[in-house]
């Protein structure tokens, strides 16, 4: 009986730790495409200040 709470044991340590590891991963696929996105936003030029209004002719 001792070896079946054993394997038990081991089989839900087994699935806490894919459960993690799932976590983890969603985690850092979630952070990596938000820094794919964010890198696909048009940037402007340096020194272009679009909060300044344009000079008055």
């Amino acid at each position: 009986m001792a070896t079946g709470a054993f394997i038990l044991s081991l089989y839900a340590l087994c699935g806490v730790l894919l459960l993690a590891l799932i976590g983890l991963g969603a985690t850092l696929y979630f952070l990596g495409e938000r820094e794919r996105r964010r890198a696909r936003l048009p940037q402007a030029p340096p020194g272009d200040d679009l909060d300044q209004e344009p000079p008055h002719l």
